[in-house]
This record gives structure tokens, C-alpha cells and sequence, in this order.
């Protein structure tokens, strides 16, 4: 995913321009539009998979877009919208500080999120600085607490 401004636009990693929504081919060799989300319980990512041989090549990437917003729906009708958190990413392409929080479009919230290198910031207090500074301003704009950190 490419993030501009606050929309997210298609790259050759995500070409449905949707967070947790892509086409791809199963072992077996069938195609198949996949939904994917984090289990906040178990901590797992769920999955739901739409066959585009039943369903069509349109009508299952509607399917998973579907079920990925009723997800994220119910998780938050769960558990609440998140706000706005900074979390350690420490991979062996990247490490940093990454900022996520939901903006709100028309039919709910979609999750982004925005990545602080150490490389670029500095080291590590330059990149969570960096990261907790970009998380301040997007409570602001939000209106969200700044206690719920």
C-alpha cells in the first residue's frame, strides 16, 4: 500500500486499494479474493476466502471487500475504536517506530498507518519522537484524548 495524504492507492503488493483485501492463487491453483484481519482475542490473523470461479472475478472481490468492513465494524462495535497508537517495528527490512490510527470516511473507519525509520530519524529516540509527534497531530485533527495513549 502506497499512503497519499489519507487515502490509500494500489501498489504491485496491494492491487485492490484496500487494506487486508487482495486477489491471489491458492496452493491448489485456484484464484480466489481473500478478506484478512487481525483477531484482537488470540492476537491470529482471520481470514475469508471468495472463490472468483463462483463467484466471478467482481463479485468476490466485492464479497471480501464486504467482509472486511463488516469486521471492522464489529471489532470496533467490540472493542472500540483504537485511537491513534505507536508501536515498535523491529523486521529484518525495517526498523522503527510505526503510527496507526482509523480515519473515518463515509461508511465507517479505514485503517492506516505511517512508518518512522530509525535510519532516517536519527537512531531510535529521533524515529519514536518523530512517531509520537505525527500520533499527537492526528489526535488533534481526530479529536481524540491525548490520555489514551
Amino acid at each position: 500500500m502506497k499512503r497519499v495524504g489519507f487515502r490509500v492507492h494500489p501498489t504491485d503488493r496491494n492491487t485492490s486499494g484496500r487494506i487486508g483485501v487482495f486477489r491471489t492463487v491458492r496452493a491448489d491453483g485456484k484464484a480466489v479474493w481473500l478478506a484478512i484481519w487481525k483477531d484482537p482475542k488470540t492476537n491470529r490473523d482471520r481470514r475469508a476466502q471468495f472463490s472468483i470461479r463462483r463467484f466471478g472475478e467482481d463479485g468476490a472481490r466485492e464479497r471480501a471487500e464486504g467482509k472486511r468492513a463488516e469486521m471492522e465494524r464489529l471489532l470496533a462495535q467490540q472493542f472500540g475504536n483504537p485511537g491513534v497508537t505507536v508501536q515498535p517495528i523491529q523486521s529484518p527490512r525495517a526498523e522503527g517506530y510505526q503510527v496507526r490510527w482509523r480515519e473515518p470516511v463515509t461508511d465507517g473507519h479505514e485503517p492506516v498507518s505511517l512508518f518512522f525509520s530509525r535510519r532516517k530519524h536519527g537512531g531510535d529516540q529521533g524515529a519514536r519522537g518523530a512517531a509520537d509527534a505525527f500520533a499527537d497531530r492526528v489526535r488533534e485533527r481526530l479529536g481524540l484524548d491525548f490520555a489514551s495513549r
